[in-house]
């Protein structure tokens, strides 16, 4: 009896165009429920924007040569550039800030419950068996350390806060921040607030750490009688001086807007079109391998029955 060889493609095809009604039908059907299943994820939305880093010291002094005669006096600050790049995206994926984020009003259920939005009544949906928005109660069961109400450390490792970006071009220097949610106004309203509460936290540790430096210095320089030491050190009150006004005379201290957030007015996932696309070709490929099986099982049992 001949068998049925794999290796023989001419045998393969034909093999599959004799079942090709079972393979159409298996196909179909799994297409359908495969989409079917993808209406019940809620569409999410994206928002985005672009920035750059203010250059914080763009107008500081040229300290130059002196710099050495402030280290005869036992100063020694720093005095380099502009905010660097690279802790500002840190801080912005940062748990830290995330916890400031969550102080919020309505920021942790958007973040961790969301469920989808109903535009009609321009409401959050949220997920019932994690949080009650009528009565503002969580309704998880705690398991040991991880409570009812999830913890920053906790939403940040979910899988809905993954879903903000923040990627750094080093050819332009520019920082894009994209974030996906249910709510296309709460994805704009996120990346808005993040960015504020970033550019904060930046502008206070360098207005604290301004205003610590210039009175140390001002109690330095009447310490000196040198006066190229008095010079260097008038030159640094100068630059810290300039960080205090760019804190106090810019709304945006660390972060300018080169393309501002926007309301998504399209659904940016799931595309049911790539779910259809990919759910055809696995049911192509399961009912193959099912219908190759079969026929690799009736040989195997037939060759036993000879066999024997």
């Amino acid at each position: 009896m001949k068998t049925f060889d794999l290796n023989n493609f001419d045998a393969v095809l034909k093999l599959l165009w004799v079942n090709k009604k079972f393979i159409a039908t298996f196909t179909l059907v799994f297409a359908f429920i495969l989409t079917s299943l993808s209406f019940l994820i809620p569409n999410n939305y994206e928002s985005s924007a672009i920035f750059k880093i203010r250059d914080v010291n763009q107008n500081k002094p040229d300290i130059g040569n002196l710099g050495g005669y402030a280290a005869l006096a036992g100063v020694s600050l720093p005095t380099g550039g502009s905010v660097d790049t690279e802790y500002v995206v840190e801080i912005l994926k940062s748990k830290i800030l995330l916890k400031e984020l969550l102080e919020l009003d309505g920021f942790r259920e958007k973040l961790f419950a969301a469920n989808g939005y109903d535009f009609s009544n321009k409401k959050i949906k949220y997920k019932k068996r994690v949080f009650d928005s009528k009565t503002k109660t969580w309704k998880r069961k705690t398991d040991g350390l991880i409570g009812s109400i999830p913890s920053y450390i906790e939403i940040h490792e979910h899988s809905a806060y993954e879903k903000l970006k923040v990627s750094h071009d080093k050819s332009t220097d520019f920082i894009k921040i994209s974030f996906e949610h249910p709510s296309p106004y709460f994805a704009k309203d996120f990346i808005d607030v993040l960015v504020s509460t970033a550019d904060s936290k930046i502008k206070e540790d360098d207005l604290d750490e301004a205003l610590k430096a210039l009175e140390y210095l001002r109690n330095k320089i009447q310490e000196v009688e040198i006066e190229e030491i008095k010079e260097s050190i008038v030159l640094l009150i100068e630059e810290k001086l300039n960080t205090v006004m760019l804190a106090n005379i810019h709304d945006n201290y660390s972060l300018m807007v080169i393309e501002p957030t926007f309301v998504p007015e399209e659904k940016s996932s799931p595309s049911r079109f790539f779910i259809l696309v990919i759910s055809i070709t696995l049911g192509l490929l399961i009912s193959s391998i099912f219908i190759i099986s079969i026929e690799f099982r009736n040989n195997y049992k037939n060759l036993q029955t000879n066999g024997s």
